[in-house]
């Protein structure tokens, strides 16, 4: 009995270890070329053609999340996992600061590409009046106003996270674990991608319906805008769908990484 539990602990032993090594170079990767693409992202996005579309802004709003998400919060997974610092369950500070960090920011980007991607629905409308939001100046606003909800949302959480039993945590049987999983999977998950797909179908619907596009009138005269500004609200709401996915892709590893060590 005494061989059989240690050739299982070996293996247990064996398996952390493997584990560990292939969630370092994960996040080494999601770090360089996480880091790589974000920057290429923002050449493309910023670049003067680009800026004069509204839904350019909301892409480099994301774009930005995405950046800063990847260089604090994967950059604190690189430092913390895989070194022997236990300053998360030491640092009531930190403690606060990751927890709180690590769920605004990709929820930020999330939310951004929600925006994006209800820019294109308005943009390819055939209603005149929602075409007319699809300004700059308007996206503007939207997200400042984006950025200052989603810094006053999450403050629940450094407000309710602590150091309890020498372990970062929310306080042992309180029901707000509960509020917080709530939060987690109905606000941060669910409810950004549930609105980039129903958004994403209907513009997918509407071109589908008819090839020539209609964007947005930006004048009082209501002259149209030149053809390679088509063009170019065309690629951008390809661009937008393919990011969407990517992003759901990316938002669902960080989440089941993070789920794995027990944060998020």
């Amino acid at each position: 009995i005494s061989s059989d539990m240690s050739t299982t602990s070996t293996y247990a032993a064996a398996l952390k270890r493997i584990l560990s090594d292939l969630t370092y170079y994960i996040d080494l990767s999601t770090y360089i070329f996480g880091t790589m693409g974000c920057i290429g992202n923002l050449i493309a996005f910023s670049s003067r053609q680009m800026r004069r579309s509204s839904a350019a802004l909301y892409l480099i709003s994301a774009t930005v999340s995405q950046l800063v998400t990847i260089l604090v919060c994967v950059g604190f997974r690189l430092f913390y996992d895989h070194s022997s610092s236990n300053l998360m369950n030491e640092s009531i500070v930190f403690c606060k600061f990751r927890y709180y960090l690590a769920v605004a920011l990709p929820a930020l980007a999330s939310y951004f590409m929600s925006l994006a991607t209800f820019d294109r629905f308005l943009c390819a409308s055939n209603n005149g009046e929602l075409r007319a939001w699809c300004q700059p100046k308007i996206a503007k606003r939207f997200i400042m106003i984006m950025v200052l909800v989603g810094i006053i949302i999450p403050i629940h959480i450094p407000i309710q996270f602590n150091i309890y039993n020498n372990l970062c945590q929310t306080s042992p049987g309180s029901a707000y674990i509960f509020i917080y999983g709530g939060y987690l999977i109905l606000v941060v998950i669910f409810l950004p991608h549930i609105l980039m797909f129903v958004f994403s179908l209907i513009t997918l619907m509407i071109m589908r319906k008819s090839r020539k596009r209609v964007i947005p009138e930006l004048t009082v005269t209501g002259n149209n805008l030149p053809n390679h500004r088509r063009k170019l609200e065309l690629k951008l709401i390809k661009v937008i769908l393919v990011s969407r996915i990517n992003l759901q892709v990316v938002f669902l590893c960080f989440n089941f990484r993070s789920l794995s060590c027990k944060y998020f």
